[in-house]
């Protein structure tokens, strides 16, 4: 007996319908992008792959900005896929949002498909750190703020977890803090090895089957 779906994915699968609905009457059921937001995910991965390798030939860590001037100056081989590279990464993040919502509304969220859902979520967080890299990488104004909050924010995370183990080891000296610090660290790195491969051997068996 198949499970029911949730009322939110009911509610999702509603307003999924009526978007697919206006697609096929304006590109036709055969042409609509909403019934391959894998594949085009998987197109404008590629493009930002090709681009990206291109650009950080011409890239220089010790002068960022000035590269990126540089690279703007060439009107086709910079500034046209820089432009590429740009445009292609927000597409990608809107046709990932796509696919992750009509994964939702189908009921692949839970289940058998939990390990492909959760995967899934990992790679468009690994996404949306790609993209805060890249606005960095510019080290424009913009990027300066973006780096400057992204380093507070991981001192925010590692101050509370120090608080956590004095709270929880009050007689701890400070040397003693910070080993269990890195002791979970490390075991928090070993958990998310075992997991990628976990997900690798999953991926493995069912190409095998």
């Amino acid at each position: 007996m198949a499970a029911r779906s949730r009322p939110i994915e009911r509610l999702t699968l509603r307003a999924l319908t009526a978007a697919d609905a206006v697609g096929n009457r304006v590109y036709g059921w055969r042409y609509n992008p909403l019934y391959q937001s894998g594949t085009i995910v998987t197109a404008l991965l590629l493009v930002l792959l090709v681009t990206g390798l291109w650009l950080i030939f011409f890239y220089r860590v010790g002068a960022p900005y000035a590269s990126v001037a540089r690279i703007t100056s060439a009107p086709w081989l910079g500034n046209w896929v820089r432009g590429v590279h740009r445009y292609a990464s927000d597409a990608a993040v809107i046709a990932i949002a796509v696919h992750a919502i009509r994964m939702f509304a189908q009921g692949r969220s839970w289940g058998p498909r939990t390990l492909a859902w959760t995967s899934g979520v990992v790679l468009l967080l690994l996404t949306f750190v790609s993209g805060w890299t890249g606005y960095v990488m510019v080290w424009d104004t913009f990027g300066e703020v973006l780096a400057r909050e992204g380093a507070r924010l991981f001192d925010m995370v590692r101050a509370r977890m120090l608080d956590g183990i004095r709270n929880q080891f009050p007689s701890w000296t400070e040397d003693q803090v910070c080993e269990e610090f890195r002791r979970r660290l490390d075991i928090q790195r070993r958990r998310e090895e075992r997991g990628i491969y976990q997900v690798v051997g999953f991926i493995e068996d069912g190409v095998r089957e």
